[in-house]
């Protein structure tokens, strides 16, 4: 905080003919942009300070040139000096030295300024500039949401998809085992074929030929898209009508 007097001399000794005057809480209270002569400048700001009630605070920029935006914001280049001002008695036109505010010459003015932070002021141009990277980084932040959530869902659409061929892979794995304890039978590998047999031939016997069947079966379903039916009406013909299905393989031994 520093005194109001303190930013009047500013005024004076750096030119800085136009200012801004916002409530603690960033609200506009008064402004001047008009192009007047230094000392006018500061009376408008005098006037404000006549009518601010003691204890309240404020924030000031002052600035030495009027350029600014469409908006009506100063431009980049146009930097300003701020302070905050506490109003902790009336304000009158006394002078500095009469108010003694700024008391031992040259090194209470250097006090005074340390004191109240203006060499560390922060520019209205920093604060936009503060601005503008917050919101770049939100922006940012709202496209790696968006990046994740699409990795998200492609993860999931590939875990369906690995599923469903799982699914689909043992579902056919299950009808080729159907069609062999149907086969195997048939061709006197199971049940009643197995007699006289010894029990390590025919283990032998059936793996050998469950081998040959698995690897022709694999060429079939390759080859025919209808084989699972065909060869589940093979097998059924085998056990209803023994006699036709005879004929069927003979056929097939004739080629």
């Amino acid at each position: 905080m520093v005194n109001p007097q303190f930013v009047i001399e500013q005024m004076k000794d750096l030119d800085y003919k136009y200012f801004v005057v916002e409530d603690m809480a960033g609200n506009q209270v008064t402004q001047s942009w008009q192009t007047l002569p230094v000392d006018r400048a500061v009376e408008r700001f005098k006037s404000f300070l006549k009518h601010c009630s003691v204890g309240s605070s404020y924030v000031v920029y002052i600035f030495k040139s009027n350029e600014r935006l469409k908006n009506g914001e100063p431009t980049r280049n146009n930097v300003p000096m701020r302070y905050e001002i506490f109003m902790n008695e009336p304000h009158s036109n006394q002078s500095m030295e009469e108010e003694g505010n700024f008391g031992g010459g040259m090194n209470g003015i250097a006090e005074s300024m340390y004191k109240a932070g203006s060499m560390g002021s922060i520019g209205l141009d920093t604060y936009i500039g503060a601005k503008d990277e917050i919101l770049s980084l939100k922006l940012k932040i709202q496209q790696l949401e968006m990046e994740n959530k699409y990795l998200q869902d492609r993860h999931q659409s590939e875990i369906s998809r690995l599923e469903k061929d799982y699914e689909d892979k043992l579902s056919s794995d299950k009808k080729i085992e159907g069609i062999i304890g149907s086969v195997l039978p048939a061709m006197g590998l199971g049940g009643n074929g197995m007699a006289g047999l010894t029990a390590e031939a025919t283990m032998e016997k059936q793996e050998t030929s469950k081998d040959k069947i698995i690897s022709a079966i694999n060429v079939l379903v390759q080859n025919d898209p209808n084989f699972v039916d065909n060869i589940s009406k093979l097998a059924e013909l085998s056990k209803k009508n023994k006699a036709i299905y005879e004929v069927a393989v003979k056929q097939l031994n004739s080629l």
